[in-house]
């Protein structure tokens, strides 16, 4: 074979194996790169061993979020109260009515927050409608948005209490601290959740999972499944 020869063999053999090698490569990177269906149901499985724990521990940091913000509320109406009552003669404000609203007006004298919202930072009532979230609790507005009034906070309409807010619905006025007083400060609650009614059995249910928040007399804000001694 002549010079000439070999060196076209070489060019030949060279172009070759530069069009052989991205065809190589091609043919690697087809195969061996995607899932096994055994890899695909495995990973499926670990998402789903991982959802249905994470899922159950987000929801109860979620609950645990709500009840100590509803806790929170529950405080702030009770100090701004505390000092309604030190510039009213130790008179509680009243009558009220028992489910207290998420707003107020200069015409709606039955509600806490007519009595003690400048107490709360709040603008004082005026024809405009104020919307007050403290009063409110995050449970509630979970389901509910403030401006659709999702009422969840109840004043106690019984006589153990004495109805210390009056009753705008029952003739009955507003009581005095000092009569207050005369009951346990520790055992007499002024506000506390209300959970929704169950249709079927006509029974309340717990606002919260473990139970209701109640701010009592006191000044103190616990949790009780159910509802604190005698209801209304």
């Amino acid at each position: 074979m002549s010079q000439r020869e070999n060196n076209d063999a070489r060019r030949g053999d060279f172009f070759k194996a530069k069009l052989e090698k991205p065809q190589a490569r091609m043919r690697m990177m087809g195969s061996g790169q995607g899932f096994s269906l055994i890899e695909l149901l495995a990973v499926i499985a670990i998402v789903g061993i991982l959802a249905a724990i994470l899922i159950p521990v987000a929801a109860s940091v979620r609950e645990s979020m709500y009840t100590a913000k509803c806790q929170s509320n529950l405080r702030q109406i009770g100090g701004g109260l505390n000092m309604y009552l030190q510039d009213n003669n130790n008179v509680f404000p009243g009558p009220l009515i028992g489910l207290q609203p998420t707003f107020y007006t200069s015409t709606t004298s039955n509600s806490l927050a007519y009595f003690i919202a400048p107490y709360l930072s709040l603008p004082a009532p005026t024809t405009k409608k104020q919307y007050c979230e403290v009063f409110a609790c995050p449970a509630a507005l979970a389901e509910t948005p403030l401006e659709d009034d999702p009422r969840s906070y109840l004043i106690p309409l019984s006589h153990k209490t004495g109805y210390l807010f009056g009753y705008s619905a029952g003739e009955q006025e507003p009581k005095t601290l000092q009569y207050a007083y005369e009951k346990n400060p520790s055992e007499v609650w002024i506000l506390r959740d209300r959970g929704e009614i169950d249709e079927s059995t006509g029974e309340e249910i717990n606002r919260h999972k473990s139970g209701n928040n109640h701010l009592f007399l006191d000044g103190s804000v616990r949790l009780y499944d159910g509802v604190f001694g005698e209801d209304e």
